[in-house]
């Protein structure tokens, strides 16, 4: 860039104050330069800007792009510089193994104050590392979090009641997927029951396909659908109860499953 081009663009950023970027600036929006002055790029870095963070499955399924642990290494060295530079909004790290690296991981988590999408589907991060991660999500102050799916993960029903006490701090919460996760009434009464208290909440999606419900866990399930109206799209399939058993269940609650997306159930194989 032209020095004297540089200088003007330098002054048109600074009229802007640094605070009030992140509110304007949408992640989606990106900035490229090419041989920058310092000045610029000292001005960029302290305008907090908020960014979406996506690892490419590409990059992770070539063999050609070293090992594992090389690759959750290389991911963490970029992850933490962008959580003190800029707003992280979106973090999306499917299938990367990261219960490797958990606690360098929750340090670059806690500073997510900005976070609204949270992706770690197929993580292999269990009970104890979703305990890690809900704490760490509860240490940021002011979280907006509108999409959480810890999908394919064996948090079991320990780590369900803890996201349950997640949902008090998230209201804004409108997509929850839980699937495959080894989650059984236990758990599931823990989620109903926060979920019932919470009027707030505006949970669109909820997704608990191939977990351990029976026909307790549908009843609190079922029951919660009567007093939580903003939840559509409810997915139950591949659960330890079958279509007619529940199907009796939610007409005793006079919940119509017709009117209910994918609200299905079947048994085990």
């Amino acid at each position: 860039m032209h020095s004297l081009c540089s200088n003007a663009f330098a002054v048109a950023l600074q009229t802007i104050p640094a605070e009030d970027w992140y509110k304007t600036w949408p992640a989606d929006r990106t900035i490229m330069l090419s041989k920058t002055s310092k000045e610029i790029k000292n001005i960029i870095d302290n305008m907090c800007l908020p960014v979406d963070v996506r690892i490419n499955y590409r990059f992770w399924n070539d063999s050609h792009n070293c090992n594992t642990e090389n690759k959750l290494d290389l991911m963490m060295m970029r992850l933490k510089p962008m959580a003190s530079l800029y707003n992280i909004t979106t973090l999306v790290l499917k299938c990367c193994n990261i219960q490797i690296i958990l606690p360098q991981f929750i340090e670059v988590l806690v500073q997510c104050s900005s976070l609204k999408k949270l992706n770690l589907k197929r993580n292999n991060i269990n009970a104890e590392g979703a305990v890690m991660i809900v704490k760490a999500l509860e240490q940021c102050r002011n979280i907006e979090l509108t999409y959480l799916d810890l999908s394919i993960n064996k948090i079991g029903d320990t780590g369900a009641a803890r996201v349950a006490k997640l949902l008090r701090q998230c209201p804004e919460l409108t997509h929850l997927d839980l699937s495959l996760n080894k989650i059984s009434d236990k758990g599931i009464k823990r989620l109903t029951s926060v979920i019932s208290k919470c009027q707030n909440l505006k949970l669109i999606d909820f997704y608990l396909t191939h977990n351990l419900i029976e026909a307790d866990g549908i009843e609190s399930i079922v029951k919660v659908l009567t007093q939580c109206p903003n939840i559509k799209n409810l997915n139950l399939c591949w659960n330890v109860i079958g279509i007619v058993e529940a199907e009796c269940i939610a007409r005793s609650y006079n919940i119509d499953l017709s009117s209910l997306y994918q609200m299905r159930t079947v048994s085990y194989p």
